[in-house]
């Protein structure tokens, strides 16, 4: 299984909900380097259909269209990987209730990343 969990990255549908900064090109850049299918979007938009896998950025300012884009997603939810810069309790609320299933940190670094979404998508099929 694990095998064909690599396999399949290759495709995948990945939503980025980052600013269009620096580290969310990057990030842009090596998803699509991995052979991701990669479409960013910044604001948050309101949905995230059509995603196999979102990596979204979680901060302070972002909570309540963090929420919204949440609470509007109806069906089976897609992988979720958020993007932290710190920890403190409000952060670590978001990333729970996003249901993540792996954690980025800031600043990105392409080592890490492949691993990551790996795993995400691993717990995301045993769910």
């Amino acid at each position: 299984m694990s095998i064909q969990i690599l396999r399949d990255l290759r495709g995948l549908r990945v939503l980025v909900i980052h600013p269009p900064d620096t580290e969310g090109v990057d990030l842009v850049g090596h998803l699509r380097r991995i052979g991701c299918q990669v479409d960013a979007a910044w604001p948050i938009p309101d949905t995230m259909d059509n995603a196999d896998v979102v990596v979204l950025a979680i901060d302070h300012e972002s909570k309540a269209p963090i929420q919204r884009l949440l609470r509007n997603f109806v069906g089976i939810p897609p992988t979720m990987i958020a993007v932290v810069g710190y920890e403190d309790p409000s952060i670590l609320q978001l990333v729970l209730e996003a249901r993540a299933h792996a954690v980025i940190e800031r600043p990105v670094r392409p080592f890490g990343l492949l691993t990551q979404l790996t795993v995400a998508r691993s717990l995301w099929l045993e769910r």
